[in-house]
């Protein structure tokens, strides 16, 4: 149980160290998989009106989308810094740092 229990701690340490390079990272169209899956992602998803979480938001990009395409988005991250950006780039989104570790 110690290793579980420490998991989340691990991840978000990675992601608070990592956070400036990824930020940067996430905004580049085409470096991702993101960029060639999120038409497909969208269409699979409930329809626009719907109350949204995204567990692991990071800086927001798909919170952002969402929201674009009328959903009612609540993004989750356990990284201060990405919230902290994703609360800049679209500040009329609900940001949370927390995690969803059981």
């Amino acid at each position: 149980m110690a290793e579980a229990a420490s998991c989340p701690v691990v991840l978000r340490e990675h992601w608070e160290r990592n956070a400036a390079n990824w930020a940067a990272w996430a905004t580049t169209p085409d470096f991702d998989s993101y960029w060639s899956y999120s038409t497909t992602f969208f269409d699979l998803i409930p329809p626009p009106g719907t109350r949204t979480l995204e567990v692991g938001c990071g800086e927001g990009r798909v919170s952002r989308d969402l929201a674009a395409r009328g959903h009612d988005v609540v993004g989750l991250d356990s990284s201060p810094t990405l919230i902290h950006v994703a609360r800049q780039t679209a500040p009329a989104i609900a940001f949370v740092i927390g995690d969803a570790a059981a």
